[in-house]
């Protein structure tokens, strides 16, 4: 697709477009600060570590002006301990005066469908995925592709772990695309009757995060912790000992049948593999010295 015949200025605007939206993820982790109090912008910089997304990040050029330009702003990161008539009294007995109170701190990240989804085991999808107290049941999503207990359901751009905020979503969906053509068509080839990620894929560390829906011993879930471009390069090649096979036939070789490849059954040509430009090159000694 291009504009009005102008592939070559489509493609540069399409690169421009993308590499636009990809440089959002850096903006994370560089160490330039738009802020005046460069102290002050350390603690809202996440380490780059899947394992501890435990910060909210908040880039924006007017917020890093408002936190770390104005001189009547402060950033306060102690927790607040209580809330009187006129003031906010935090856990480090520091007393703040405040005038009013705006509360927007959380939003509801939970990608719980509107609709009833059982897994193998009767749990529905709905309250796996809603808060729930330490110990309960809880299911996330493995790559935000697929989940465990749920056979052969694949997710696509709409999954927890999807990297809508880390750059452009279209590349992230394509390379999901591509993982779930690649377990279809291992399904198929090899008579596999159901495949699900295994339970133990996940492990996080403690830390009160809005990546784990403000708790502490839940799994990410939200977004996926590194860059689309990371992620892409994640979904490249199955790691098929991540899932759970059940073959369709007791003999999990049956597929094999009679020992024939598809060609040979279908009458082809079996030498297939020789082409045009093999038979190009030519055979030569020349370079070639015995031992």
């Amino acid at each position: 697709m291009h504009i009005n015949g102008q592939a070559d200025y489509t493609k540069q605007l399409q690169k421009m477009l993308q590499n636009t939206a990809l440089e959002h993820m850096s903006t994370f982790f560089s160490n330039l600060y738009q802020s005046k109090d460069p102290a002050a912008s350390l603690h809202n910089i996440p380490q780059l570590i899947i394992l501890k997304i435990c910060s909210r990040v908040s880039e924006a050029n007017a917020w890093s002006y408002f936190h770390g330009s104005l001189p009547h702003v402060n950033l306060v990161q102690d927790p607040i301990k209580s809330i009187a008539l006129n003031s906010i009294l935090t856990e480090s007995a520091i007393e703040h005066p405040r005038d009013r109170i705006i509360l927007a701190t959380r939003f509801d990240t939970r990608f719980r469908p509107q609709y009833t989804l059982c897994s193998r085991g009767g749990i529905d999808l709905r309250d796996a995925w809603m808060q729930k107290p330490k110990g309960a049941i809880e299911l996330s999503a493995y790559m935000s592709i697929a989940l465990a207990g749920f056979p052969n359901m694949f997710l696509m751009g709409s999954g927890p772990g999807i990297p809508y905020m880390n750059g452009s979503i279209l590349p992230g969906m394509e390379a999901q695309a591509k993982y779930i053509i690649a377990c279809l068509a291992k399904m198929q080839q090899q008579d596999i009757k159901t495949m699900e990620p295994r339970p133990d894929w996940t492990k996080s560390d403690r830390c009160s995060s809005w990546y784990k829906g403000a708790t502490i011993d839940r799994e990410p879930f939200a977004l996926y912790g590194g860059s689309t471009l990371q992620y892409k390069e994640l979904l490249s090649s199955p790691w098929w000992e991540d899932w759970k096979f059940i073959p369709l036939y007791k003999n999990q070789f049956a597929f094999l049948g009679n020992g024939e490849s598809s060609v040979e059954a279908t009458g082809g040509d079996k030498a297939y593999y020789f082409t045009l430009e093999n038979c190009a090159n030519s055979l030569t000694t020349g370079g070639f010295q015995a031992e």
